[in-house]
Parts: C-alpha cells; sequence; structure tokens
C-alpha cells in the first residue's frame, strides 16, 4: 500500500525536474531570440537614421540650389560678364535618397560577431 504512494512522488519529483530543465532550455532560447531582435532592431535603426539623413541633405543643398537660382533669376541681368549662349545652370543636387533594401545578416552567434 505504501508503495504506489512512494511512486507516485517518484514521479512527481522527476517530473518537476524534467519540467524545470525544459523551463530553462525555453528561458535560453528566447534570450537568444530576444538578443537577435534587438540586433536587427538595431541594424533598421542605422539605416533609418542614415537615409534619414541623407534626405535632410539633399532638402538642404534643394534649397540652396532654389536660393542661388531666385538669385540667377533676378540679378544676372546686370551682371557684365556675358555668359554663353548655351549656358545651363547645373543642379547642385541629385536625384533623392531611396532606401535601399538590404537582407539581414543572421549569424550563429550575434554577440561575438560585429555586424557589417
Amino acid at each position: 500500500m505504501v508503495w504506489p504512494l512512494i511512486a507516485a512522488a517518484a514521479i512527481q519529483v522527476i517530473g518537476g525536474a524534467m519540467q524545470g530543465r525544459g523551463e530553462a532550455k525555453a528561458k535560453d532560447k528566447e534570450l537568444a531570440a530576444s538578443k537577435e531582435i534587438a540586433r536587427i532592431q538595431g541594424q533598421e535603426s542605422r539605416k533609418t537614421s542614415k537615409f534619414e539623413m541623407e534626405l535632410s541633405d539633399y532638402y538642404s543643398q534643394l534649397n540652396s540650389q532654389r536660393n542661388r537660382n531666385a538669385r540667377a533669376s533676378m540679378y544676372d541681368k546686370y551682371s557684365i560678364v556675358p555668359k554663353p549662349d548655351n549656358f545651363i545652370r547645373q543642379p547642385l543636387v541629385g536625384q533623392v535618397p531611396t532606401e535601399t533594401p538590404v537582407k539581414p545578416v543572421l549569424t550563429a552567434n550575434p554577440i561575438r560577431e560585429p555586424s557589417p
């Protein structure tokens, strides 16, 4: 009569130990996944801030170009320096910067290997 109670207690102890080991493995996987997510978020943040800076610089140069063209249209008629007949004022800016998609590089150990 006592043996079934002892067997049930032993099964509970073993089950509890196995459950604790499984929770530790799940916790380790969750920690690794959160580190990977943080690394990817950091890369995306850097790409976003780079794009925002390029866009800000583009519009700053475009504003300078507008001011230059406005001054030229207003004061070029008073200039004593003759311009060639086929003179075209060159633009200061190029194309609007576009965000290029970059595939994230997944590494086996994100802590020790630096991201590109």
